[in-house]
């Protein structure tokens, strides 16, 4: 019956538009939505910056241009690049979209448009913008990516462009920004066309365009004619926007915090309309709900993904900031532990391991230059914000300078004078965990040695979502290089194949047994189904030598005709002397009858490392800085190619070392890897 009644209220909503067309809303019905002090004739009202007083803005340059001159001259770079048309969203070179968006308009037959806001420009494909949102379908597409027109309607860049309008007060920079909104205005009115078919997406942008335009507030009023110019679509943008995402609310996922946190900044940086508040106290209450809904109690999003956990904290940290910090100590709390959770699964090297899906999203992108796994703004701004969590992070974070472009002058000026505290790295091993989320840590910060156990639950309550198999898998690095990694996700729609093959459990550093997923990927590209029952820690202990001893198990073999429990064992010694690591296996048999089943291990390599020598058993393996490790199997080692994915759309070549055979259940097996 629910789903008979959406499907009616989807049916009359695509109809409606399709035969009204209303479009942007009209001069009069904005006047008649704005709070009566703002109903001017000419409706010229400037979006107002509320993370910190606008007219610091040059002492707040001055500082960072002195405390991070890397970063500017960077920021600069980029914004002249965007210049040039110059950019790469999710593919691993950059291209000349306004070349691109000319070429496509052309094979297609289309008006031309100053950038390609309907195209996936890789395969290619056009979405056609005179369809509603409701029929700019995207799922049973082949081979097909929205994600790529969704990229560029995000409008990350135009914050690129407005600190680099802010560092050099260059005309260019701001007509850039007036070109780029202007057209796309024209060309994607609401309600129409793939840039409105995701609420999360329509969040996003609208949150991201205010901050740009509010950031670059102040060269603006040196150019009246481009402020006006922007100010001209204001109106319509905002309430356009913000009666999108109130009409679409999205189900409580990582979608829903981006409609929410673009509610937030619609609200706070545009506060003209009757409405503005209510919209803002909407978006508030219901983050304060969901992050409980989200959010486990060891701090670590539902979705079973490290990289989705960092986007999500970033919803809900910067809607907080901007909205003053407007919340209950409780929602603060969850915040705190949110941000430790993310200092638990960084290495050493500030980069975070990959664990489920790892789409490179990334929410007010205001240091572009960062690398796709990097968490080091989000630890610095926990430091900052948090100086008692501060104290606990393992990880030193460094100077991250986006911290800034949030905080202002004043924070900038007290880091200067007192940094966060942090306590110097212990030469002993420590041990964390986080057992909701189903990561387990072992790390030496002096040897850059870290050890991460990954046993998470189906994301998203259970239906997958952004999950992977990779239950009792693990994630390797010693004296500061990858060895073992997890081969993060490559891409979505725009091939579901690879898409299924980076998810499955064969691609993991775990073992796969009767060729069965450890839950079987079935029903599109984003679910699983829930064959694992139970994922149960046995013994997590270490000890006074610095080593670690793990125990845990899964059942989701129990539905193979021989139902069956794997449990893994971890030995693992980042101690004063050289580097060890024992994964002793156990297959049970659950019915106690005896079978054989075939058996399949993987161990996929960091893209650096090299097999030196293979023989049987026996693999020496070499890291880029010359370092040697062996590692020892039962079995005899195959060298295989593999893939590895460290950010979304590329995908560059790996080997993996795979071990397989016929074994009798009950069993043990035993692999040892160790440094030489």
């Amino acid at each position: 019956m629910r789903k008979a009644v959406k499907k009616i209220r989807l049916f009359l909503a695509d109809r409606y538009l399709s035969l009204v067309h209303p479009g942007w809303v009209s001069t009069n019905r904005l006047r008649l939505a704005l709070k009566p002090a703002h109903r001017r004739n000419d409706l010229q009202l400037a979006v107002q910056f509320s993370c910190w007083p606008a007219n610091q803005m040059e002492e707040f340059l001055s500082l960072m241009k002195k405390e991070f001159p890397g970063h500017c001259e960077e920021i600069i770079g980029r914004a002249d690049k965007h210049l040039e048309g110059q950019y790469r969203f999710l593919e691993e070179q950059p291209r000349n979209l306004k070349e691109t968006g000319r070429d496509l308009a052309k094979q297609f037959g289309a008006p031309s448009t100053y950038l390609p806001w309907h195209y996936d420009w890789i395969h290619p494909y056009r979405w056609d913008p005179a369809k509603t949102y409701l029929k700019s379908r995207y799922e049973d597409l082949d081979g097909i990516d929205p994600k790529i027109p969704w990229e560029l309607s995000r409008f990350g860049h135009l914050l690129t462009l407005a600190q680099g309008a802010c560092l050099t007060e260059r005309q260019d920079f701001l007509e850039e920004i007036a070109r780029q909104l202007e057209d796309w205005h024209q060309n994607n009115p609401p309600g129409f066309g793939i840039n409105w078919s995701n609420t999360m997406e329509v969040g996003m942008r609208a949150a991201h365009v205010l901050f740009a335009v509010g950031l670059a507030e102040e060269p603006l009023k040196r150019h009246p004619a481009i402020k006006e110019r922007i100010e001209t679509l204001m109106p319509s943008f905002v309430f356009n926007h913000a009666l999108h995402i109130l009409k679409n609310l999205e189900s409580p996922t990582n979608h829903l915090l981006g409609d929410l946190s673009g509610l937030v900044i619609l609200s706070r940086l545009y506060p003209y309309f009757e409405h503005s508040e209510h919209w803002g106290k909407l978006a508030i209450g219901e983050l304060e709900r969901q992050i409980n809904v989200q959010v486990y109690p060891d701090g670590m999003d539902f979705e079973a993904s490290t990289s989705y956990h960092r986007l999500v904290t970033e919803f809900f940290l910067y809607s907080w900031l901007i909205a003053g910090h407007a919340a209950s100590p409780g929602y603060t709390e969850k915040l705190g532990l949110m941000l430790k959770a993310i200092d638990v699964f960084t290495k050493p090297d500030a980069t975070i391991i990959q664990m489920g899906d790892n789409d490179s999203g990334r929410f007010l992108p205001l240091s572009p230059e960062r690398a796709a796994l990097d968490s080091s703004c989000l630890l610095f701004l926990g430091a900052l914000l948090f100086p008692d969590l501060a104290s606990r992070f393992s990880v030193k974070p460094s100077a991250a300078p986006e911290a800034f472009w949030l905080l202002g002058p004043a924070a900038l000026k007290e880091y200067r004078i007192t940094p966060p505290p942090h306590h110097p790295p212990s030469s002993s091993p420590l041990y964390e965990e986080l057992p909701d989320g189903g990561i387990y840590v072992l790390k030496n910060i002096e040897k850059n040695h870290y050890l991460a156990i990954t046993m998470p639950k189906n994301g998203q309550l259970g239906w997958g979502g952004h999950a992977h198999n990779d239950r009792l898998g693990f994630h390797l690095s010693l004296n500061g290089e990858d060895i073992l990694v997890d081969p993060g996700t490559g891409v979505y729609l725009r091939n579901k194949a690879l898409r299924d093959e980076l998810r499955c459990t064969k691609s993991h550093n775990t073992l796969m047994l009767d060729n069965q997923e450890q839950n079987r990927i079935q029903n599109g590209p984003f679910r699983m189904s829930r064959d694992i029952g139970e994922i149960k820690r046995i013994q997590s202990s270490l000890k006074e030598d610095g080593s670690l001893e793990f125990c845990a198990q899964h059942d989701g073999y129990l539905r193979l005709p021989v139902p069956l429990i794997h449990r893994r064992r971890f030995k693992s010694t980042f101690g004063p002397g050289r580097a060890i690591l024992e994964i002793q296996d156990q297959i049970l048999d659950a019915a106690g009858k005896g079978s054989s089943v075939p058996a399949f291990w993987n161990f996929t390599l960091a893209p650096d490392i090299k097999i030196e020598r293979q023989s049987g058993g026996i693999a020496v393996l070499k890291t880029q800085r010359g370092r040697a490790y062996e590692f020892q199997a039962q079995f005899p080692w195959e060298a295989a190619q593999g893939k590895y994915s460290p950010e979304f759309g590329v995908i560059t070549a790996t080997t993996r070392l795979i071990a397989r055979a016929t074994i009798s259940v009950p069993s043990t097996h035993t692999f040892i890897f160790k440094e030489l």
